[in-house]
C-alpha cells in the first residue's frame, strides 16, 4: 500500500502519474490556443473598425452597391447576369420557367452593343428594328412607319419593349408597351412610351443599357443617362411572363449588334456607368440568324 501511494504521489505509477501530467499539458495547450484565437479575433475586429472609419472619412473601401467605388465587394451586392449574342444573334428563349428572367416582365435590365455601319441603308419611313421582347416574332413587313409601331403596341399586349432605328435618320428609339387594367365594366387600355436617342454616331460603337421597371424606364448610352420616363398614371408594363427576346427580322440592317446582356434587377446609375463601355469585338458584330432558341454564351457576374 505504501509503495503504491509513493508511486502515485511522485508520478512513477503509469495509472496515476502519467495521467496527471497528460491532463496538465492538455489544459496548457487549450489555454494557449484560446489565447491566440482571442488575439487574432481582436486584431481582425480592430482592423475592420479602422477600415470602416477610413471608408466613411477618407476613401471608399467597401463596395456597398454595384458600380460603387471601393475595392472590397460586400457579399450579395453583385447582380446576376447572362450574356447572349456573342456568336449569333438569335431568339433568346425565355419561355421555360427555369430560364433567366422568365418571371420578370419588368424590374430587369438589358444591355446591347450597337455599331451603326451604313446609315444609307434606308427603308423609306419603315423602322429598322434591332431587337424586341415579345411572345412571338414579328414579320419584317409588319411596320410601315413609326406610327404603325404605336398602333401595333396599343392593340397588342404581347409586347414588352422594342429598340429600333428611324427609317431615314440616325435616331434610335426605345419603346415600351404599357397597360392600364380595365375599370369596372370597361376594357383594358394599352399605350406606348418612347425615349429617343438622337443621331447616334456612325462607325463608332455605343453601349445601350435599359432599366425596365414596372412603372418607369431608364435609357443609358455608354453609361450615361439619356432619359428617365415615368409611365402615365395607372399604366405599367403588363405582368405577362415568358416573353422571348428577338433580333431584327430584317435580312439587311444598317447596324451590327453584339453582347446582349440581361440583369435580374434595376441597377443603380453607378453600375451602368462602370459597365457602359462597348466591347471592342463589336467590330465583328452579328447579323440576325434564324429564330432558334439561344442559350447564354458567357454567364457572368460583372464586378
Amino acid at each position: 500500500m505504501k509503495k503504491q501511494l509513493a508511486g502515485g504521489l511522485f508520478g512513477t505509477t503509469d495509472n496515476y502519474g502519467t495521467g496527471y501530467y497528460t491532463n496538465s499539458n492538455t489544459e496548457s495547450v487549450s489555454s494557449n490556443v484560446a489565447k491566440y484565437v482571442l488575439y487574432i479575433g481582436g486584431f481582425l475586429l480592430l482592423t475592420l473598425i479602422l477600415l470602416i472609419i477610413v471608408h466613411y472619412t477618407i476613401t471608399p473601401i467597401f463596395r456597398m452597391k454595384p458600380g460603387d467605388p471601393g475595392v472590397v465587394s460586400v457579399p450579395g451586392t453583385n447582380p446576376t447576369s447572362e450574356v447572349y449574342w456573342t456568336k449569333t444573334a438569335e431568339k433568346v428563349d425565355l419561355t421555360n420557367p427555369r430560364s433567366f428572367i422568365y418571371d420578370m416582365p419588368y424590374n430587369y435590365s438589358v444591355g446591347l452593343d450597337i455599331l451603326l455601319t451604313d446609315p444609307t441603308i434606308g427603308l423609306g419611313n419603315k423602322p429598322r428594328i434591332l431587337m424586341y421582347r415579345a411572345d412571338n416574332p414579328i414579320a419584317s413587313t409588319e411596320f410601315t412607319d413609326q406610327s404603325t409601331i404605336q398602333s401595333f403596341f396599343t392593340s397588342n399586349n404581347n409586347f414588352n419593349f422594342i429598340v429600333y432605328l428611324d427609317g431615314s435618320t440616325n435616331d434610335l428609339y426605345v419603346s415600351t408597351a404599357t397597360f392600364k387594367p380595365a375599370s369596372t365594366g370597361g376594357s383594358p387600355i394599352s399605350s406606348i412610351e418612347t425615349i429617343t436617342i438622337p443621331n447616334i454616331p456612325v462607325n463608332k460603337p455605343i453601349r445601350l443599357t435599359l432599366g425596365l421597371a414596372q412603372q418607369f424606364m431608364e435609357v443609358y448610352v455608354n453609361g450615361y443617362l439619356v432619359k428617365s420616363r415615368t409611365y402615365q398614371a395607372g399604366y405599367s408594363l403588363p405582368d405577362i411572363k415568358g416573353k422571348n427576346i428577338y433580333p431584327s427580322p430584317l435580312s439587311t440592317t444598317p447596324a451590327k449588334v453584339k453582347n446582349l446582356t440581361l440583369w435580374n434587377q434595376i441597377l443603380p446609375a453607378s453600375f451602368y456607368r462602370v459597365n457602359g463601355t462597348p466591347s471592342a469585338t463589336i467590330n465583328t458584330g452579328l447579323t440576325p440568324s434564324g429564330e432558334s432558341p439561344s442559350t447564354p454564351d458567357t454567364p457572368t457576374c460583372p464586378q
